[in-house]
């Protein structure tokens, strides 16, 4: 049986051990050089830069967003928090809704290409439907002119009126066989137009159905029915009305090379009898412009008429009086000879005097239609030739009225037509199959053109064309597939209270990722309340990236926080119970020149801001002062002994002198060196 150890035994132990560890630290430490050192610094004057020295972290700003480029579902979409190079795919948008969409636009361009003709062909018929009636107004208008001209006309008088007879007669059968030819080929013209138009009418209406049912398949095959509730059903469905559209297509195609030849011969009978009708118009207008001048001069004589037949009757009236006066002398010599009676001498007499009074009134009567025309007369003409001018102008106002409210719709639907091409181009740039449809489209288009639509054929070259420089371009970069343009971290834009995902519907212009490229960095600091009120925006600051070997770069601080808080309240610390009691602002530092520094999010960096400079002042170092114990500043001499100072700390390195020491003296700093 062992002995238990005595209690002396256990204090002596107790004892002995500590002494020895104590030895052996003594014999170990023995031999390292001193860890004091005591370093001399002197009084000096000069200026304190004051500056505030916070710690922070790198935090991204200013964020390339990239947007969903049109209204879709969401395929697939990049990781949050990943870093992406520029290329990189953020997300993939599905195109079923896109092509639908374009299927759905090219049959509207295909009706509003065919409103666009029938405005056409609407500018065409208004011309011939109110130029008639601006050339009888104008007509009418210049009749008023010639009768103006014929209230102070002049007549030749005599035979003028005989001779201008005469010289009508042949220009007037001319122009009245010239009417009856003119009248007889525009009936023919416009029979020949009327068929022509009936023959377009058919044949356009073909070529419309047969693009429309070719839009309407084209969006069929490019459906999807997997969102549908009974996918099944639905893709049955859909191929039924695949086949009715096939087998309306191929009945309209099946009608229309006859449809293409009956336009053809009405084209070319319309042509055939628009060549007489004008041939026959232009002879006619020859006709009416040769007898002009003579119907003018007629109608002068006219209106001069009555005046010739009393000039004829003056003349008679002359010969006749004078014939009465040569009988009266002959008879006076009977009478006093005794062979006539006396009373033939008293006729004679009698009837000179009635003569003499009628050729008197001849006169007069001749005399009055010789007057030039009264006011009232010219009055009377004036006021009729303005009627007629202002007739003339309603007319020509109102023709213009109608063919502007034309040409307006005309425009209007050519740029519909050419909005809708321009929306098809943009959403079907860059997708592989909505392209490959457009060029199938167009040329489906192209080869039914007919000759007389070569602006539309000229248009629809170039859009194929253009098409098919996209298929190129195309192959590689479809715009559903959307990549970073720039370097940098991804966030993904939230969806309610979710990340989007794939599956969300997105629209056009959405916001879906935000990519914070390395360049766009702040400075994130938290600033103590209390050191809050030396902060000032538009303070130059230091910064200094540790993980970049130190890199030095320069800022300024653009952003101080309104409103603290508490420490625990920050998502760092979430989980934490309670308070801290230290409040915080959050403050940011703009950095000026980030352009080929590979920073990254959430890097460490030390910042000093600077607050100003004091004037020249008697300083010290910080750490050559100590605190009193009763309160105040002391220092070491360089002989080791103790001497109050008066002064005050100026920022995190200088101490200010105010009293106890002057220029030039010598302090000691008691400096301890790390092992």
């Amino acid at each position: 049986m062992m002995r238990k150890p005595s209690r002396r035994i256990w204090w002596t132990v107790a004892i002995v051990a500590p002494l020895a560890a104590f030895a052996l630290l003594v014999a170990t430490r023995r031999g390292e050089p001193d860890r004091v050192l005591n370093e001399v610094v002197r009084v000096e004057r000069g200026e304190i830069a004051l500056v505030q020295r916070e710690l922070g972290v790198l935090a991204p700003r200013d964020p390339v967003i990239a947007k969903s480029p049109f209204a879709a579902r969401l395929q697939w979409v990049i990781e949050d928090g990943t870093w992406v190079e520029p290329g990189a795919e953020l997300f993939i948008l599905s195109d079923e809704d896109e092509i639908k969409r374009v299927a759905e636009l090219r049959a509207q361009l295909v009706q509003g290409r065919a409103e666009l003709r029938l405005a056409k062909l609407k500018r065409e018929h208004g011309e011939t439907i109110e130029g008639p009636k601006l050339k009888a107004a104008e007509r009418a208008y210049a009749l008023a002119q010639v009768r103006r001209k014929l209230v102070e006309a002049k007549p030749v008088g005599g035979l003028e009126l005989v001779r201008l007879a005469e010289a009508l007669r042949p220009l007037d059968a001319a122009t009245r066989t010239a009417r009856r030819e003119a009248e007889r080929t525009q009936d023919a013209w416009q029979t020949a137009l009327d068929a022509y138009l009936e023959a377009l009418d058919a044949w356009q209406g073909s070529h419309d159905r047969i693009l429309r049912g070719q839009a309407k398949l084209d969006e069929l095959e490019a459906g999807s029915d997997a969102q549908a509730a009974d996918p099944a059903k639905a893709k049955a469905e859909r191929e039924v009305q695949i086949a009715e559209a096939r087998a309306t297509i191929e009945a309209e195609r099946l009608r229309s090379p006859a449809l293409a030849e009956a336009l053809a011969t009405a084209r070319i009978a319309r042509d055939e009898q628009q060549r007489p009708r004008d041939a026959a118009a232009a002879t006619l207008a020859a006709a009416e412009a040769a007898e002009a001048d003579l119907r003018y001069r007629a109608e002068v004589e006219k209106q001069g008429l009555p005046q010739t037949r009393l000039q004829l009757d003056e003349q008679q009236a002359t010969i006749d009086l004078a014939e009465t006066r040569r009988q009266l002398g002959q008879t006076k010599v009977a009478v006093e000879s005794g062979t006539v009676a006396r009373s033939e001498l008293e006729r004679l007499t009698d009837q000179q005097s009635k003569q003499e009074n009628a050729l008197l009134v001849i006169r007069t009567r001749l005399a009055i239609a010789q007057r030039p025309p009264d006011a009232k007369t010219i009055a009377e003409a004036d006021a009729v030739l303005l009627q007629a001018r202002i007739g003339a102008e309603d007319a020509r106002a109102a023709f213009d009225r109608a063919i502007a409210l034309l040409d307006q719709e005309l425009a209007l639907k050519r740029l519909q037509v050419e909005r809708t091409a321009a929306q098809i181009d943009v959403r079907s740039a860059g997708f592989p199959a909505v392209i490959e449809a457009g060029i199938r489209f167009a040329e489906r288009e192209l080869a039914m053109l007919g000759p007389d639509e070569a602006a539309d054929r000229a248009m629809v070259e170039a859009q194929l064309a253009k098409l098919k420089e996209q298929q190129a371009a195309a192959a590689g970069s479809p715009p559903n597939v959307v990549k970073a343009p720039v370097s940098g971290l991804v966030r993904v834009m939230r969806n309610g209270d979710r990340q989007r995902q794939a599956g969300d519907q997105t629209w056009e212009f959405d916001a879906m990722v935000e990519i914070y490229p390395p360049e766009n960095m702040d400075v994130l600091l938290r600033i103590n309340e209390v050191d809050l009120r030396h902060l000032r925006v538009g303070q130059a600051a230091r910064v200094v990236i540790p993980a970049l070997k130190d890199r030095e770069m320069h800022g300024e601080v653009v952003q101080i926080a309104g409103v603290g808080r508490d420490k625990f309240s920050r998502p760092e610390y979430a989980g934490k119970a309670g308070f801290a009691d230290v409040v915080d602002f959050e403050a940011r530092v703009r950095l000026a020149d980030t352009s080929g520094i590979e920073l990254r999010q959430g890097m460490a960096a030390r910042v000093e801001i600077a607050l100003g400079k004091t004037e020249s002042v008697l300083r010290l170092p910080l750490a050559a002062v100590q605190p009193q114990a009763k309160g105040g500043w002391q220092v070491r001499r360089s002989d080791g002994r103790m001497q109050p100072v008066e002064g005050a700390a100026q920022g995190p390195l200088w101490f200010a002198v105010s009293g106890g020491l002057a220029e030039g003296d010598e302090v000691m700093i008691v400096r301890t060196r790390n092992r």
